[in-house]
């Protein structure tokens, strides 16, 4: 999960990712150009918590305090 989780942020900044390794070929995104991040932005340090919290939230959800 964590790997998948971090290829699809990749693919949500201006860089994307690669469609094939060490190729010249062109890079995948999952957002229109508008709306995709730079990466070490403020936007991109906004969006930070505001995933976290989520992963948080779940995470005590399954390992309640005794």
């Amino acid at each position: 999960l964590g790997y998948a989780s971090h290829l699809l942020g990749d693919a949500c900044t201006k860089s994307g990712l690669p469609s094939w390794p060490n190729r010249p070929a062109p890079r995948l995104h999952l957002l229109p150009e508008r709306m995709r991040l730079v990466t070490g932005s403020a936007a991109e340090e906004a969006l930070l918590p505001l995933l976290a919290l989520p992963v948080l939230l779940l995470l005590l959800s399954h390992f309640p305090a005794r």
